[in-house]
């Protein structure tokens, strides 16, 4: 897996204007086991299930990424305008 593949991404913390930098699966995987809101744990156990996957090279981190955004999203989190690129 290149960690490089995972362009970095910024979203909002559960405190209102505190922002947190994802740069990386682990810090994609750290970031869902500590600071994920505790509702919709369907779009969370995907996520971590794609970021696993991803560092045990059975996935991209470039699809890890994108399944970590749309659980966001789903979740609720605000992401960062421009941290979200196809």
């Amino acid at each position: 897996m290149d960690q490089n593949d995972f362009q970095p991404l910024t979203l909002e913390t559960d405190q209102l204007g505190n922002l947190q930098t994802i740069d990386s699966v682990q810090g994609a995987l750290d970031f869902l086991a500590i600071k994920w809101p505790p509702e919709n744990d369907h779009y969370r156990e995907k996520a971590i299930k794609m970021c696993k996957l991803a560092q045990q090279g059975k996935a991209s981190a470039t699809v890890a990424r994108d399944v970590f955004v749309e659980a966001a999203k789903q979740s609720g989190l605000v992401i960062h305008p421009g941290s979200v690129v196809k």
